[in-house]
């Protein structure tokens, strides 16, 4: 699955290298990871598709992401063995911040304050909670890419480690 949607987007010239950048472009179909997300039961939650490029050896900013969204299932895609992700715990309130491209999220003023609670790698697929403030490091010579679905508020986490455990 990883591989072939790797494949599909490098050839639709949806890969740019030319900064670290998280941008919603129009997908192709992608009929593997379209199987998945079916036999998932995860079809009907996905509220969009976006791709995350990080830089070699930078991170972005302690954030929550914005939108009707409490959940991304994180598909990596190239380069991810060297890079994680981290969340956070702070009494600060977020504010809010945009991306040069317009994408919106929500930071914080004082991230040396913050208490990184966990890390995680990020060479397999995960879903993560990105209400919850958290940042990507890339540790690695080149640049990292991630494929993220965006999973509406109808996501259940609960029905979906039921899958899982059936699967």
């Amino acid at each position: 699955m990883i591989s072939q949607t790797l494949t599909i987007l490098k050839d639709c010239g949806l890969l740019k290298f030319e900064q670290s950048n998280l941008y919603y472009p129009t997908i192709p179909e992608l009929p593997l990871l379209n199987s998945f997300l079916k036999d998932a039961g995860l079809d009907e939650t996905v509220l969009g598709i976006a791709l995350n490029i990080t830089s070699p050896h930078s991170s972005m900013p302690i954030h929550i992401d914005t939108g009707d969204l409490n959940w991304s299932l994180n598909v990596p895609l190239m380069n991810c063995d060297s890079s994680r992700v981290s969340f956070y715990e702070s009494k600060q309130r977020p504010k809010p911040f945009s991306l040069p491209n317009g994408v919106t999220y929500l930071g914080f003023e004082d991230e040396k304050s913050m208490v990184c609670m966990d890390s995680v790698s990020c060479e397999d697929v995960m879903i993560i909670n990105v209400k919850k403030p958290h940042k990507v490091v890339n540790e690695s010579d080149k640049y990292r890419v991630t494929l993220l679905i965006r999973l509406n508020s109808s996501f259940s986490m609960e029905d979906f480690e039921e899958y899982l455990s059936y699967a």
